[in-house]
């Protein structure tokens, strides 16, 4: 039960931080979003985005938000199928996966409202490599934990 614990409080820090990160560092004003400033707070001036150069301030607002969210709903999936299924986690972890790279596709065709970005790919690659390397931790810790 721990576990799955675990996975919700990362889900949900990763869904507030990301949103938290639309409304207040993109200036993201909508009203489905105004409740991520109201939980979560995160304001970083402007002059600071800055310094970090065009190339990663678009990857810190618009690719890292989206790997949050990927990670966010893999987090979630590891909370509601625990560890000991494995075989129904891998499925669940791929298609959350392919769901993403697919939108991505269909941006990218017009089929959906969007631009294509490969890096939204990327992140969507390394949340899911974050995700079943801290399951694999935790594995072994509940292992070794007896």
């Amino acid at each position: 039960m721990k576990n799955r614990v675990i996975f919700v409080v990362l889900s949900l820090l990763s869904l507030m931080f990301s949103v938290s990160m639309y409304t207040d560092w993109r200036g993201y004003d909508h009203g489905l979003f105004y409740w991520g400033q109201a939980l979560l707070p995160l304001d970083l001036p402007r002059h600071w985005m800055g310094l970090l150069g065009t190339e990663y301030e678009s990857v810190l607002l618009y690719n890292i938000p989206d790997g949050l969210w990927m990670f966010a709903l893999c987090a979630m999936i590891l909370a509601v199928w625990g560890m000991s299924e494995m075989y129904n986690v891998g499925i669940w972890l791929f298609l959350a996966l392919m769901s993403g790279v697919i939108l991505e596709i269909f941006q990218n065709a017009g089929l959906v409202p969007g631009t294509f970005d490969w890096f939204d790919i990327y992140a969507y690659f390394i949340a899911l490599g974050c995700i079943v390397f801290l399951s694999q931790i935790q594995n072994k810790l509940q292992w070794k934990n007896g």
